[in-house]
C-alpha cells in the first residue's frame, strides 16, 4: 500500500525574485533525500507562496528498500584448510558480520580468491525515517539570502514560524529552530486569518483552498494571466506585463485579486517605455495596450478578496500618480540636454577598475567602432554613423530617468537621440546596442 506525505514549511514573506531559484532546488533535494534514504516513490510536486514552502510526495513505499551488502573478508587460501574447512580466520571474519560460516561465499578477482559476508539489512518503516529526510532537506537548502533570527544558529530565506509533517493522517515528528512538526497551517492572512488543521497529506491543497490559500503557484499564475486578460478586455484593450510579470504578482500572493486603476491622461505624453516601467517596477501593475498603445488604464493585483476593492484602487492610483508625475519630471530635465552635452558627465561614471570612467570607455568604443567599419569597408557615411553611434549609446547614464530606472539604459538613448537630431541610425544603433 502506497502512502502520501506532506511537508509544508510555513515562513514570512518570501521576496517574489527568489522563488525562480528556491523551487528547483527544493524539488532536487526532495528527490534526492528520498532516493538516498533508499524510499521508492511515485510523483513529488513542490509548491511555492509567500508564506510557505511544500512538498507533496504520493505513491511513497510504506518501507525503505532492503540493502544487500557484500563484504570482503580474508583470501580463500586463508579462510579455508586443505579438507576444505574454515579455519579460525573464516570463523573470525563471520563472527565479526554476524553470519554463519557456511553462509560465506567465495569470489574471485585479479587479485586472487576471497570469501565474502553478505549482508542483507531490512528497510525501516517510512514513519521512522521520513523525519530525518525532512530535517536533512531543509538544512540543505540554498537560497539568494538567508538570515538567521532570535537567538539561534538556524539560517534560512525567512523565520520559519510553523511545520506540517505528515505521512497520510499521522504527523512525523521534527524539530526545526525550535518549531515543532504538526498539523496546523496558517489560512490567508486577511481573508482566513488563524490555524487550519490539515488532517491527511493528501489533502493539502483542497485543505488551504478552504482557507483561501492557493498554494499551486501554477493555478496563481494561470488566474493572474486570465484575470488580466478578462479586465483589460474590458477596456477593449490587451493586458501587457513584461519581464515575467504575471508570475511575480504569482509569487507575491497567496489569492490573486486583480483591478482597474486609471491616470491622467497627461502621461500619455511619456514614451511608452517610460510608462510601462513605472508601472511594473514600482507597483507591480500590467499596462493596458489598444493597437499597440498605452490606454490611460492599468491592471493591479491585491493578495485578498474584493472588499473594499474602490478604497484598494484609489491608494495604488494615488502612488502611480506620485511614479508618473517623477517620471514627467524626469523626462523634461532630460530633455533640456543633448546627448552630446550630456558626455562630460560621464567622466564622473566610473567604469571599472583601472579601466577609467565611462567616457574613457565611450572613447575606446568609438575607436573600435571606426576599426572594425574600416576593416569591412562600409563606406564614410556608415563609419560616421557607426563612431557615433559607439561615443553616445552610454550618454544616458546620466539622465535622471535611467537613473531612475537603469533597465531604460540603450532604450533611452534611443529615444533622447531622435531628440537630440541625430541621424535615424545613430539613434537605432544605440537602442540596439
Amino acid at each position: 500500500m502506497s502512502r502520501c506525505a506532506l511537508l509544508e514549511i510555513g515562513v514570512e514573506d518570501i521576496p517574489a525574485s527568489y522563488f525562480g531559484a528556491i523551487l528547483p532546488d527544493l524539488e532536487a533535494r526532495a528527490r534526492e533525500g528520498l532516493q538516498a534514504a533508499r524510499l521508492e516513490f511515485g510523483s513529488l510536486r513542490c509548491f511555492g507562496a509567500p508564506r510557505r514552502l511544500a512538498v507533496v510526495v504520493t505513491g511513497l513505499a510504506e518501507r525503505q528498500q532492503a540493502r544487500r551488502r557484500e563484504i570482503k573478508g580474508p583470501p580463500r587460501e586463508a579462510a579455508y584448510d586443505a579438507q576444505g574447512k574454515p579455519t579460525p580466520a573464516a570463523l573470525g571474519f563471520a563472527r565479526a558480520q554476524g553470519v554463519a560460516v557456511e553462509t560465506l561465499e567465495t569470489r574471485g578477482d585479479d587479485k586472487g580468491e576471497y570469501v565474502y559476508a553478505v549482508l542483507t539489512e531490512a528497510g525501516s518503516e517510512t514513519r521512522d525515517v521520513l523525519g530525518q529526510v525532512w530535517t536533512e532537506l531543509i538544512a540543505r537548502l540554498a537560497f539568494p539570502k538567508a538570515m538567521r533570527w532570535g537567538e539561534g544558529r538556524m539560517r534560512f530565506v525567512r523565520p520559519i514560524r510553523w511545520l506540517v509533517a505528515l505521512l497520510d493522517e499521522e504527523v512525523i515528528p521534527l524539530e526545526i529552530g525550535g518549531v515543532q512538526s504538526g498539523r496546523l497551517s496558517l489560512g490567508h492572512r486577511t481573508l482566513s486569518p488563524g490555524p487550519v488543521a490539515v488532517p491527511r497529506a493528501g489533502d493539502y491543497v483542497e485543505t488551504l483552498r478552504t482557507a483561501n490559500v492557493i498554494v499551486d503557484q501554477e493555478e496563481r499564475l494561470r488566474s493572474v494571466d486570465a484575470q488580466a486578460c478578462e479586465l483589460a478586455a474590458i477596456l477593449a484593450g490587451e493586458a501587457y506585463g513584461p519581464d515575467n510579470l504575471a508570475e511575480q504578482v504569482a509569487y507575491m500572493t497567496e489569492h490573486p485579486q486583480g483591478f482597474i486603476g486609471s491616470f491622467g491622461e497627461e502621461f500619455l505624453s511619456l514614451p511608452m517605455p517610460v510608462l510601462v516601467t513605472a508601472m511594473r517596477k514600482h507597483q507591480w501593475y500590467f499596462a493596458v495596450l489598444r493597437e499597440d498603445q498605452p490606454l490611460p488604464h492599468f491592471i493591479g493585483f491585491r493578495d485578498g478578496g474584493d472588499h473594499a476593492l474602490d478604497t484598494v484602487r484609489r491608494g495604488n492610483e494615488r502612488a502611480l500618480r506620485g511614479r508618473l508625475a517623477d517620471a514627467a519630471f524626469f523626462y523634461g530635465q532630460d530633455r533640456a540636454s543633448t546627448l552630446m552635452a550630456l558626455l562630460p558627465s560621464l567622466e564622473r561614471i566610473a567604469f571599472a577598475e583601472a579601466l577609467g570612467s565611462m567616457l574613457d570607455k565611450a572613447r575606446r568604443l568609438r575607436h573600435l567602432a571606426e576599426r572594425i567599419a574600416r576593416s569591412a569597408a562600409l563606406g564614410e557615411d556608415l563609419l560616421q554613423a557607426a563612431q557615433q553611434a559607439a561615443y553616445l549609446c552610454k550618454a544616458d547614464l546620466a539622465t535622471r530617468m535611467v537613473i531612475e530606472f537603469p533597465s531604460l539604459q540603450g532604450t533611452m538613448g534611443e529615444h533622447y537621440a531622435r531628440l537630440s537630431g541625430e541621424p535615424e541610425a545613430v539613434a537605432v544603433a544605440i537602442g540596439e546596442h
